[in-house]
């Protein structure tokens, strides 16, 4: 057998076991104690005070509008139709 052959043999082996490296790790880790989700709550009366609803003029462009537009909407979406800003 040649230094050549030698070298990739050993090349092939050393690259071969990464994967499975890999694996195992990923494998043991599915038995490490994980924690509990933690529930999120949306405080959404502190966004609608942040938040107002803008306007827009005739002379604003396509662009400016179609932004205020998608800002309104997430207003809408966050404190609802009827709010009011303060």
């Amino acid at each position: 057998m040649s230094k050549q052959q030698t070298k990739q043999q050993q090349a092939f082996l050393q690259w071969s076991l990464v994967p499975l490296i890999a694996l195992i790790g990923q494998l043991l880790s599915g038995c490490a104690h994980q924690t509990p989700p933690v529930a999120v709550t949306v405080r959404s009366d502190v966004s609608c005070r942040v938040y107002k609803r803008l306007t827009w003029s005739i002379d604003d462009t396509t662009t400016t509008i179609n932004g205020i537009r998608r800002h309104n909407a997430r207003y809408v979406r966050i404190c609802g139709p009827n709010r009011k800003p303060k």
